[in-house]
């Protein structure tokens, strides 16, 4: 039977300080024992079995409690207790009393393992082991054999200190002994520095635990050191380096980083170690620091240990009985107080009756506990197909993963733009853009431009090859307008730019991919921004070029071309290009500038469409759309109508302005036109601020795109600002506040956090607000700073995110027709430069071949278009551990703690049972 568990220091419960007062045999409190008694009765009676710890930390019953854990954690007790002093009681001693305390821990377990055995065990018929907390120890390279001798390492300093004793032979791992005692020679130290046990003690060590119960919440990755450390911390001893990858995902506890699948090896390699003894999970989870009520990173942590969990049991054949969630509640967590939250409930600290209530979390795990696992999708009737609008705040399996396929002509496409991966900036007649200006002029992170970039522009044989080895369907890029037309115009048409985009187009499609063009991808021709201010234009000069512009494209590439996207991103064109100034070109006018140009860019799209639509469509016979960025804005609180109103006024000022006009009425959503014109008169503007469509305009606009273009990566929580704001600032004009909520997992990128289910709520909002419309996600992925090849956070995140597309299409009724991962490779990622990567395949930007090599989520992905959908796993090959040489050192010591620790072992079992009896 596997047995979830819900963890707090009332059910796996500890006693001592409480029946001892005084840590002292005489000092027996006997309403600490009634306590105990009322509350294990009270657990039985609802169907909750007891399992109780003896020692969680707080140094100074029975017949019916069947499941007794000695001690928790003693490496914890023993390295931040007695070693770095970061815990009670506080000494400090990290290469010596450290390891006296871990002696006399384990000393202690063994002595009251033997009471309960000798004494107690025949009549209650219970069993009794230990906790031991672990962080599995990744090799940083699998392939060089010193880092696999590194986590090895690892693994038997942290966990074998304490497991080998118990599970093995009485004694500490042979390679522990062995370091320490060389290097207690080296310092002239008269004995190891690792107390040694005498034979007798081995015997009556080994073998003291009927079951494994094994704390995990976090992994390191490791590599040797060049040489041996002699100094005196337990730290360095096993003389390697231990890290937490940046690039996996944070919590609120700066050593916790999620690492699921560092649970399954690390039961993997208890297995392998200690045999096939039962192993339960004693503690897992994960914290943040406010408290969010909405706790979906807490889900997603649960979510993927408890599969991984679920993993070694079906797969692996690992013998793991039973899970325990930390914690039930908000409590004291230790050191960092009440600033760090682990439970499944909300506890208000503030009020003094400490009021309870559950998180999204706790209804999550309720649903795992009743179904008894992980639900495959095709057990359940097919849901009916789609009649009506959804709630995308009330989605039914909206924490469910769907196993399934997605439908047999979906696109599979992974994306980049021609300034952040063609360089050749000045070459073959192309003409400077504002890109350009903006990198030279030092606006850009370490001074960084994309004169060369990935250089795409000489290497997109390459970048096709990748493609194809990734089985891409279709290849989303940009042509660069400077390069066809280098100051903008018809008359300046530079045939070699017009060469290598035919070049590009002709081996895409001889590698069966099909071309998805974006015609501007915010790289305007610098000409137009110092002749007209560009966007900005109060005529229709830059919209009516860039109609001129997408008709030479056309008539160039439309016989080849059958997607086209007239602009990417008008939105970020607009509010940082032209809004707050960041972007190139650095126009500073956020509440009325980035209207204009928000203007012009909406009618230069619909240019673009007719002029393809009339003159081109009948013969060419492809399709043409626009691509909007979308935040999903979610309620803070979804029982407030107000929060409500927020996230509603939110979407239509985000997507809606651009939305509106092409897929609803050729017009800016009311809520926008009533807001900002309102404040505008408050202000005493003439007009508003936001400028008016004709009914002509509104005729010309309304219905320009054959699909939706989506690109999603984050979302954001909202709610109503209580007055209204009058600074003039397209931020403020919706009157929310809207805010990233620090409990989601992180990228590397400050705006860009992991909320997965935000996509597939955005997909059923745009089916909601702008009909049955085919949407292509035109682009999602995350980001990271350090490129690693085993970017097991990208993995993450384009499966939840992929998953919830499959959602959409498989239980919402939404037509999504295709996928483009963001990026096909590190790039230059505009005012960040180089610092932040999205690439499936690492691009090395010191070599001057600018090397691309596939990451861990190019082969994830290419798996996943293989298999067009989410499958169950295959099952996990089991690791061995290195081979490690073993030799002995001996050293002694005792301690007087154990005896009184074992003495009030004994009274326990004997008071609780005269109470009972």
């Amino acid at each position: 039977m596997f047995i979830p568990i819900l963890a707090h220091p009332l059910q796996i419960l500890n006693l001592l300080a409480r029946i001892f007062t005084r840590w002292h045999p005489k000092t027996i409190n006997k309403l600490g024992i009634q306590y105990y008694n009322n509350l294990i009765d009270g657990l039985l009676e609802a169907g909750i079995i007891p399992m109780v710890t003896l020692y969680h930390w707080d140094l100074p019953q029975a017949l019916q409690v069947k499941f007794w854990i000695t001690i928790n954690e003693p490496r914890v007790v023993a390295t931040q207790g007695y070693g770095e002093a970061l815990m009670a009681p506080g000494l400090k001693g990290p290469g010596t009393f450290m390891y006296q305390a871990s002696h006399n821990l384990i000393k202690a377990h063994a002595r009251a393992y033997h009471i309960y055995d000798e004494e107690f065990r025949p009549l209650q018929k219970g069993k009794i082991g230990i906790t031991l907390n672990f962080d599995w120890h990744e090799p940083r390279d699998k392939n060089n054999p010193d880092d696999l001798k590194a986590s090895d390492l690892g693994n038997q300093f942290w966990l074998g200190q304490y497991a080998n004793p118990v599970y093995v032979n009485g004694d500490y791992p042979e390679v522990m002994k062995v370091k320490i005692a060389n290097k207690s020679i080296h310092l002239n130290y008269n004995s190891s520095r690792l107390p040694a046990f005498s034979d007798s003690e081995k015997r009556y060590i080994k073998g003291t635990s009927d079951f494994f119960g094994l704390n995990c919440y976090s992994a390191n990755l490791v590599w040797m050191k060049d040489k041996p450390s002699y100094q005196v911390d337990y730290n360095y001893d096993p003389d390697i380096n231990s890290i937490k990858d940046p690039s996996w995902l944070g919590s609120g506890s700066s050593w916790l980083k999620v690492t699921p699948w560092g649970l399954r090896k690390a039961l993997n390699w208890i297995r392998n170690q200690y045999g096939d003894v039962p192993v339960y999970i004693t503690e897992n989870g994960v914290s943040d620091k406010n408290g969010s009520l909405l706790d979906d990173h807490r889900i997603y942590f649960f979510k993927n240990y408890i599969n991984n969990v679920l993993k070694a049991i079906q797969l692996d054949d690992v013998n793991v009985k039973g899970y325990t969630a930390w914690s039930l509640m908000d409590n004291f967590e230790w050191s960092r107080g009440y600033t760090e939250r682990y439970g499944l409930h909300y506890v208000n600290f503030s009020d003094p009756s400490r009021p309870r209530t559950p998180k999204a979390s706790a209804n999550f795990y309720r649903n795992i506990i009743i179904n008894n696992g992980f639900v495959n999708q095709d057990n359940h009737p097919p849901f009916e197909p789609v009649k009506h609008t959804r709630d995308p705040n009330n989605l039914p399996m909206l924490d469910d993963f769907y196993y399934g396929t997605f439908p047999d002509d979906f696109a599979w496409s992974s994306a980049t733009a021609a300034y952040q991966v063609e360089g050749a900036w000045n070459l073959d007649g192309k003409g400077p853009s504002i890109w350009d200006t903006h990198s030279h002029n030092g606006k850009i992170d370490n001074n960084d431009t994309g004169d060369i970039a990935c250089d795409s522009y000489h290497k997109y044989h390459e970048d096709i090859k990748l493609m194809k080895d990734m089985k891409m369907t279709h290849y989303r890029f940009s042509i660069s307008w400077p390069r066809i037309l280098p100051d903008g115009t018809a008359q300046s048409f530079n045939r070699m730019g017009v060469d290598y985009y035919n070049n590009l187009i002709n081996s895409l499609l001889a590698a069966n991919i099909t071309p998805m063009v974006t015609l501007y991808h915010w790289d305007l021709p610098q000409t137009l921004q110092d002749k007209y201010r560009g966007w900005a234009n109060e005529t229709e000069t830059v919209s009516d070029l860039f109609a001129e512009y997408a008709r030479i494209c056309f008539r160039e590439f439309g016989n080849r071309v059958k997607f086209w996207i007239t602009l990417n991103e008008p939105r970020v064109v607009a509010t940082q290009g032209y809004g707050d100034g960041h972007m190139a070109p650095g126009i500073v006018g956020p509440g009325t500038t980035t209207y204009v140009a928000a203007h012009n860019l909406i009618k230069a799209h619909a240019k673009a469409y007719h002029i393809y639509d009339e003159e081109f469509r009948q013969t060419q016979k492809g399709q043409i759309g626009i691509t909007l960025n979308f935040d999903w804005h979610e309620p803070k609180n979804m029982e407030d109508p107000n929060d409500l109103v927020a996230s509603e006024i939110g979407n239509q000022f985000w997507l809606g302005q651009y939305a509106n006009p092409v897929y609803v009425n050729g017009d800016y959503p009311d809520i926008m036109k009533y807001k900002i014109g309102n404040k505008s008169l408050h202000l005493n503007y003439s007009r508003s601020r936001l400028p008016e469509f004709t009914d002509h305009e509104k005729n010309f606009i309304k219905g320009t795109s054959d699909f939706f273009g989506l690109n999603f990566y984050t979302s954001n929580v909202v709610t109503l600002k209580s007055t209204p704001s009058y600074k003039v600032d397209y931020n403020e004009d919706p009157d929310i506040t809207s805010t990233k909520d620090p409990t989601w997992i992180g990228s590397g990128s400050p705006w860009l956090k992991v909320t997965p289910w935000g996509l597939r709520k955005a997909l059923n909002w745009i089916r909601n607000h702008y009909g049955d419309v085919p949407v292509y996600i035109t682009e999602n992925g995350v980001s990271d700073r350090n490129g690693s090849l085993q970017d097991n956070h990208r993995i993450y995140y384009y499966k939840h995110y992929i998953n919830n597309v499959l959602k959409a299409i498989k239980v919402d009724g939404v037509k999504v027709k295709g996928y483009t991962a963001w990026s096909l490779m590190d790039n230059f990622e505009w005012m960040r430069g180089y610092t932040e990567r999205f690439g499936l395949h690492y691009v090395d930007f010191s070599n001057p071949n600018r090397t691309r090599t596939p990451k861990a989520s190019a082969h994830f992905m290419k798996d996943l278009i293989v298999h067009n959908g989410f499958f169950p796993e295959p099952k996990l090959s089991t690791e061995q551990p290195p081979l490690i040489i073993r030799t002995l050192s001996p050293c002694t010591s005792g301690s007087k703690t154990i005896n009184t620790f074992s003495y009030l072992v004994i009274l326990a079992f004997l008071y609780i049972v005269k109470l009972l009896s």
